[in-house]
């Protein structure tokens, strides 16, 4: 059984001459072309606790433009104070 797999590339042919040729335009590959999108993220950063005993959450969340952001940001910040201690920070990136 073992000659028959090393006879295998004699009876197929061996290896073609172009497998080690480079391809040729119509054969690369082309990554398409990426539209890169301004975008700004909301994230939001949740404490719960005292210092030696807490949580902390976080979540990114993409509004449209960076006034939108500072707005519901300071809105989310402001709210719920007694318990929770809220962060946030708006980020631009691109998508």
């Amino acid at each position: 059984m073992k000659r028959i797999f090393l006879l295998l590339p004699l009876l197929l042919g061996g290896l073609s001459a172009s497998s080690n040729a480079e391809p040729t335009a119509d054969q690369q590959l082309v990554a398409p072309a990426i539209e890169l999108k301004p975008v700004v993220h909301l994230v939001i950063s949740h404490y719960r606790g005292n210092a030696m005993h807490g949580s902390t959450s976080s979540v990114a969340v993409q509004v449209s433009s960076m006034d939108q952001c500072q707005e519901q940001g300071a809105k989310i910040e402001s709210e719920n104070t007694k318990h929770v201690n809220t962060v946030f920070w708006c980020v631009e990136g691109v998508n």
